[in-house]
């Protein structure tokens, strides 16, 4: 019997029809399927093409975790259940100021219910110990989400914790040169801050310090060199890895070389991209293709290689855009030309770099159009929300452009454990925490560093180490937020010897008993903190010094800050380096190197130019002994 010609149209129809949903089920909507992530063309993929060598069959080694660049089917799931104003607050990291909060208590109350992606504490919110564990355990439990809990704990200059290890700071590790002491200090660090709750940490600050005049990063670097940063830098991270702790990388494309505070004012670096490319980026490329969690934008201008400009709020004059709001910086260099895929985040909103210049509600579109995925403490967090939904809604950020950042959130909160971490009872975590702060291999581990950080930059007629035999008169100069903690050091160092110490803290003019004093002293010690920030320091050095060289006596200094000190005062006859703060672990071994407990065999890691003509008064590498 035969078919019509219409009934066999038909036919044809339902088995191409069918044909198709086979084909789109299996290759796009089978229950076993990952789904690729946004912005994969499939087609350049090779269908036979496997890593492991499997080309016959196609199946993946079971060893062999899925591509990191798809999403997960749980992170699909949370995307889909939040609102436009949820995903957005999904890209903040608020602090408790800007919450509103009074307290730790109050701080959870407001958390409650929202979004946020993350929240930051800051050396007023960690008072102690208990405290600390408490507040983190109210802020992850009120989350409406699984939260970033964030702290800024560098070691050295920045250190967020009034009770805990200071560690060394990173230029003290640069001095020291060895990536183990980096990786170490990392760990340690880490070890720390996830036993009392935290995920994140702002640092290693990857910045490569060649402004002797910079007066925010100076310390917080490594060194000058861009390539000593990125072995440091990395093996940092690798060590915060290692204790389970997400890493920042900042502040990028680099802050070393400027001579203004961002927190004050908006820094300018008149360079183009191929000296970008020979020093600032080194490190920063270096994280990237290692992995780095997160990479902090800089509130600073390069207006030879980003050209859009914005109208001063402050002034009303033409502004370059700053990296943190830059297109060609973030979407252009990170992610095309580094081919970053972590986490662009910026550095906080707050600062004056940002807020006097450009206002809320332009830094906030701006910063998102540009291609931020997480804003750090916009000052006002709801506002903020609000400003972005808006500009989502007129079209001037695609949702897309969203989503993008979300779906990079919340995967890196599933990489660290996040999604699916427990919520650790306030007293588990507290005897956590009470075993990482007591344990001494941390405090042992910062001795050790410090004592291989100190640098001996000039040493005239064997000046150092100071002889102690009875009767021997040691005169102590410090400033006055010095002062107290050097004599400490040196009485514990010398416990036992007959000698006698005298000193006084630094002043432009001295007295008739002073100079008594000097005129009778056998070794006279001279500590500075950072000359280039301190005009009255630096005047009541020369004064000292000119003072010392009249009465025929020589003095030696010893650096407890910044190694550039030495450019004010090159007269000095002795000069030693230990990049800490004067109540440090480098201090104490800066001390013990003066008695001759130690051998400072650290090298410096930065260049020193002389303070007039800018040529070189020491160069990176130089150490004991060494002449300029």
């Amino acid at each position: 019997m035969m078919m019509n010609k219409k009934a066999v149209g038909w036919s044809v129809t339902a088995v191409i029809v069918c044909l198709v949903i086979g084909f789109v089920w299996w290759n796009y909507a089978r229950p076993d399927r990952i789904p690729p992530a946004a912005g994969t063309n499939q087609s350049q993929q090779p269908a036979d093409s496997n890593d492991n060598g499997n080309t016959e069959t196609g199946e993946e080694p079971e060893d062999e975790l899925p591509p990191a660049d798809q999403t997960s089917e749980a992170v699909r799931s949370l995307m889909d259940g939040l609102t436009l104003e949820q995903k957005i607050e999904q890209m903040l990291i608020v602090d408790l100021n800007s919450l509103g909060a009074a307290n730790g208590e109050e701080a959870a109350k407001l958390l409650k219910g929202r979004h946020y992606g993350g929240v930051i504490l800051f050396r007023k919110d960690v008072p102690s110990l208990e405290h600390t564990v408490q507040l983190l355990h109210d802020l992850k439990e009120a989350a409406a989400l699984p939260i970033w809990t964030a702290i800024d704990q560098e070691g050295g200059t920045v250190v967020r914790f009034p009770w805990g290890t200071k560690f060394t700071g990173n230029m003290a590790i640069g001095a020291a040169g060895d990536e183990r002491y980096a990786r170490e200090t990392g760990r340690y660090i880490g070890k720390q801050l996830k036993a009392l709750g935290f995920n994140l940490n702002f640092a290693p600050s990857l910045d490569v310090n060649n402004n002797p005049d910079n007066p925010v990063i100076g310390l917080r670097s490594f060194g000058s060199d861009p390539h000593d940063v990125a072995r440091l830098g990395t093996a940092m991270i690798a060590g915060f890895h290692e204790a389970g702790i997400a890493a920042t990388a900042k502040h990028f494309p680099g802050h070393g070389d400027t001579d203004v505070d961002s927190h004050l004012g908006l820094p300018t670096v008149p360079y183009d991209m191929t000296r970008l490319e020979e020093v600032e980026l080194v490190p920063f490329k270096q994280a990237a293709a290692d992995g780095v969690d997160m990479i902090m934008t800089a509130h600073i201008t390069f207006p030879h290689i980003e050209t859009a400009t914005a109208v001063s709020k402050k002034d009303g004059s033409e502004i370059t855009l700053p990296a943190t709001l830059s297109p060609r910086f973030l979407t252009d260099i990170a992610r095309k030309e580094m081919g970053y895929e972590g986490i662009l985040v910026t550095d906080a909103l707050n600062m004056q770099a940002i807020v006097s210049q450009f206002g809320e509600e332009e830094a906030d579109v701006t910063a998102v159009q540009s291609g931020v995925d997480m804003l750090l403490m916009p000052p006002h967090p709801r506002q903020t929300v609000d400003n972005i939904a808006a500009a989502v809604k007129d079209g001037r950020i695609p949702e897309e452009r969203i989503d993008e950042s979300v779906e990079r959130i919340l995967t890196l909160k599933e990489k660290r454990g996040l999604l699916e971490e427990p919520l650790v009872s306030v007293k588990e975590q507290l005897a956590d925490a009470k075993a990482a702060f007591a344990d001494k291999e941390a405090a042992a581990m910062e001795r050790e560093i410090a004592e291989k950080a100190v640098t001996m930059l000039k040493n005239e007629d064997g000046l150092l180490p100071f002889e102690t035999a009875r009767g021997t008169k040691l005169v102590l100069i410090a400033p006055g937020n010095a002062y107290d903690a050097i004599r400490k050091s040196i009485e514990r160092t010398t416990a036992g010897r007959a000698f006698q110490l005298s000193g006084w803290k630094m002043s432009e003019s001295l007295t008739k008993e002073q100079r008594n004093s000097l005129s009778a002293a056998d070794h006279i010690l001279i500590v500075t903190n950072n000359l280039h920030t301190d005009g009255t320091q630096r005047d009541a050095v020369a004064a000292t010094l000119n003072t010392i060289a009249d009465l025929g006596k020589k003095a030696a200094v010893l650096a407890v800050g910044s190694p550039y000190d030495i450019r004010y005062i090159p007269e000095a006859s002795a000069y030693l380096a230990v990049y800490g703060v004067p109540s440090s672990a480098n201090t104490d071994a800066g001390v013990r190197a003066v008695f001759g407990e130690i051998e400072p065999t650290g090298k410096l890691p930065v260049d020193i130019p002389d303070l007039k003509s800018r040529t070189m008064m020491y160069a990176r590498g130089s150490g004991q002994n060494d002449s300029p």
